[in-house]
């Protein structure tokens, strides 16, 4: 039987730092979404070997805010992370 595992994704955008925030994110770096999104994709698709013996429970989204990634984005990365990597249906997908 595999082992459950959780995903965490670090996504360093946001529209301002607020003054709590202790993550590192980066306002204003818009433009490096596109490389960084490409950069995600590509390391999900490089860490399928290890992964494989382990079923995904739970995907943390985290950083500076995940939402402002835009929804699109984030589905892209959890459609490889069911490509590359065994993600459960039922798997807790968390934005932090």
């Amino acid at each position: 039987m595999k082992k459950e595992i959780g995903i965490y994704i670090h996504i360093p955008f946001c529209a301002s730092k607020c003054a709590y925030c202790d993550f590192y994110s980066k306002p204003g770096f818009d433009d490096y979404i596109p490389q960084y999104h490409n950069a995600l994709m590509q390391h999900i698709k490089e860490s399928e070997p290890q992964i494989d013996g382990y079923l995904i429970n739970t995907v943390y989204f985290g950083g500076g805010t995940p939402s402002y990634y835009g929804a699109g984005r984030l589905i892209q990365l959890l459609d490889a992370l069911k490509r590359y990597g065994n993600l459960l249906v039922d798997s807790e997908v968390t934005l932090e």
